[in-house]
């Protein structure tokens, strides 16, 4: 266990560890230019974190770019720059022939070369998409907290020496495939920057105090994105695209009055109407599958809702999992082989529910094949301001009333709120911690205390006009194949 203010020193290759304080460590890599760039692993009072959230943590802070075992790259594809980084220990190349390759290792055509993380800086320019690469850190820490089904990836806070970066990256990237238009942009504006810090405004969610660093987070998503099924129709981008997301079937079931056999059946019926949802559903949904989406829709929607997330349509992924209880346990465990040829998961309408069989080293436990939710494009949130304030990012989630529609609820997803949201008020650990370990501006940060406020204010009225059922378990449906609804507590967030 980490002790506070006592510094224990032990070295991973070239990386430098210190336990500095209780909640958070830090390893310190040196540039050839003399720079410590940092890597740091939060600890978020209250939060339940995971053995293999330590593990990946610990991979990303052992990422020297100096021990010649990584090559760094432009990320050109989409509409934001990043960084990609590979081990290329297994290539035989030295670090300078595989960053002159780099179109090749993004295209995965260099033999022995292995993607372990993005390096992701906020980038919020005009002529960008945005960017805020320390709301990725928030969503994967207040995840844990929630306890959450959904599955958010581990990130960690990393800087990097400025001039590396450039010339490793950010001068290479025009020469590493097409870019689109907000991806030119971004690059451009992100050179000028790396070459003189001041012409980035806000400089400091940018560069570090010194401006000798470009600061983000390494993280590294799984998943393929869902189609219709789950992001809608996505007609318009915007606040019609929002709205056309609550008229997907996990969605509509969410706000049926009727049980939640029923409620299912509803959201099904509905959504069929559409013919792009029809198709994209394919021709069988379990129940099963329907209440792990309506659950981890309730959780994303909360989360959009506190950290006025603005670009969630279209960027909601799956994987697919056996999903079953053992010795009272929620588990799960990959289906592989529902992979194309390139990796890529299968969308649901290709896929034969009749023919697959679940591994047999749990088939005893009865599991049931679904699409999991992963979320891991989490950066267009946090960086909001009041309510009545120009603001950078617009919480979609608020306009499109999304809350207020919904009338299937997880208990311990409101319990968790309430006690979240006192802390919060109250200015406890939680705020403490937030304020002062993730190096967010204090007005997002109090932009986050205002929703998480509000969205409580309307999830408690729904509860206390009883507009709210709280049957939303996937633990005790796979189990039983129904849940008996919990009585809460409005104000408290105690229930049975």
């Amino acid at each position: 266990m980490m002790k506070s203010l006592i510094q224990l020193l032990f070295i991973m290759g070239s990386v430098t560890v210190r336990a500095e304080v209780a909640g958070h460590q830090i390893l310190v890599t040196t540039s050839p230019n003399g720079v410590q760039e940092k890597c740091i692993r939060h600890r978020l009072p209250g939060a339940d974190y995971r053995e293999k959230d330590s593990k990946k943590e610990a991979e990303f802070c052992s990422i020297d770019l100096y021990n010649g075992h990584y090559a760094i790259c432009a990320k050109t594809w989409s509409t934001s720059p990043g960084s990609v980084i590979y081990n290329i220990s297994s290539t035989g190349l030295t670090v300078s022939r595989a960053e002159d390759q780099c179109q090749q290792l993004n295209n995965g055509r260099v033999e022995g070369a292995h993607k372990v993380a993005k390096f992701k800086n906020t980038m919020n320019a005009r002529g960008t998409s945005g960017t805020y690469s320390q709301s990725s850190l928030i969503y994967y820490h207040i995840s844990r907290y929630f306890g959450m089904l959904t599955d958010i990836p581990v990130s960690v806070y990393r800087s990097i020496d400025r001039e590396q970066h450039l010339n490793r990256v950010a001068l290479r990237a025009s020469r590493q495939g097409r870019m689109g238009k907000q991806m030119k942009a971004g690059w451009r504006t992100l050179i000028a920057a790396e070459q003189s810090p001041s012409s980035y405004s806000p400089t400091d969610e940018l560069f570090t105090d010194n401006q000798r660093q470009i600061y983000g987070i390494l993280i590294r998503g799984r998943g393929e994105r869902y189609g219709a099924e789950v992001n809608g129709i996505r007609s318009k981008w915007g606040l019609k695209q929002n709205i056309e997301f609550t008229q997907t079937a996990p969605f509509m079931a969410l706000q049926s009055e009727k049980n939640l056999n029923a409620a299912i059946q509803d959201g099904l019926v509905s959504a069929r109407k559409n013919r792009k949802l029809r198709e994209a559903l394919g021709g069988f949904v379990s129940n099963e599958q329907m209440i792990f989406w309506m659950t981890e829709l309730a959780e994303v929607t909360l989360m959009d809702y506190i950290f006025s997330q603005q670009d969630r349509i279209g960027n909601i992924d799956y994987r697919w999992y056996w999903v079953y209880v053992k010795n009272d346990v929620l588990s799960n465990k990959r289906e592989k082989s529902l992979e194309d040829s390139n990796g890529d998961e299968l969308p649901r309408k290709a896929v034969d529910f009749s023919n697959i069989q679940p591994p047999s080293e749990i088939a005893e436990y009865q599991p049931v094949l679904i699409q999991k939710t992963q979320l891991n494009d989490n950066d267009a949130g946090t960086r909001k301001l009041n309510t009545n304030a120009k603001s950078p990012y617009v919480n979609y989630t608020k306009r499109a009333k999304m809350l207020e529609k919904i009338k299937h609820y997880p208990a311990r997803l409101y319990s968790k709120l309430v006690k979240f949201n006192d802390d919060l008020q109250t200015a406890g650990v939680i705020w403490q911690f937030m304020s002062t370990q993730f190096d967010i501006n204090p007005k997002y940060l109090e932009s986050a205390r205002f929703f998480a406020n509000e969205a409580l204010e309307v999830l408690r009225k729904k509860c206390e006009n009883k507009e709210l059922i709280f049957d939303l378990n996937p633990k005790e449906y796979l189990i039983t194949g129904a849940t008996q609804p919990k009585r809460m507590d409005c104000q408290t967030g105690d229930y049975q």
